[in-house]
């Protein structure tokens, strides 16, 4: 038996191959202007292109179901608890716009989650974060969250938290929190 990531990371890349497969076959798909550009050279994170046939087909924009599949079970997890509250939390910096800029001060909170260049670097990544893809915004603002807790979002973090609170709800003040049924610890990456 294989273990759960390996497994997982071959059921998306199955998946991939035959939908990639089938666009060819009906001539829907887009061919990358340099045939021969290598499928090595790719980052392992993101599969960006895949090689069908003679023909290098321009793959779907990867999405943040993808990746934490990709990542494991454990992620899948992670993210399918979290999914909810980061989603309402987006809608409230964002509008859930990727691409947004914050108007006051101008610029300074960007994307999805209106990360500041600083907090953006925090959470491994570089460069723009209004410039990364939202599949990317989503990930990281997943694992600042289970850092940080609701700490980096003082306006949206509560209320979000406030819009729907149940028994599966985690703790998001970084340290755990009193609910009503008892100490929540928050979840530690390692």
């Amino acid at each position: 038996m294989l273990p759960s990531r390996i497994a997982a990371s071959l059921a998306v890349t199955a998946t991939l191959l035959l939908s990639f497969a089938a666009s060819a076959a009906a001539g829907t798909s887009s061919f990358a202007a340099d045939p021969s550009a290598s499928s090595a050279q790719l980052p392992h994170s993101a599969l960006s292109h895949i090689i069908v046939g003679a023909a290098q087909v321009q793959a779907p924009p990867m999405t943040i179901e993808a990746y934490v599949a990709l990542r494991g079970a454990r992620w899948v997890k992670l993210w399918n608890a979290h999914k909810a509250l980061l989603g309402r939390i987006a809608q409230c910096e964002s509008g859930g716009n990727p691409k947004k800029l914050s108007e006051s001060p101008p610029g300074l909170y960007r994307g999805k989650y209106q990360f500041s260049k600083d907090t953006w670097k925090t959470v491994g990544s570089k460069g723009d974060p209004a410039a990364a893809p939202e599949w990317m915004q989503d990930w990281r603002a997943l694992r600042l969250l289970l850092k940080a807790g609701i700490g980096p979002w003082p306006n949206c973090g509560p209320q979000a938290l406030r819009a729907k609170t149940t028994r599966t709800n985690i703790s998001y003040n970084g340290s755990g929190a009193e609910m009503p049924w008892g100490r929540v610890p928050i979840f530690k990456l390692r």
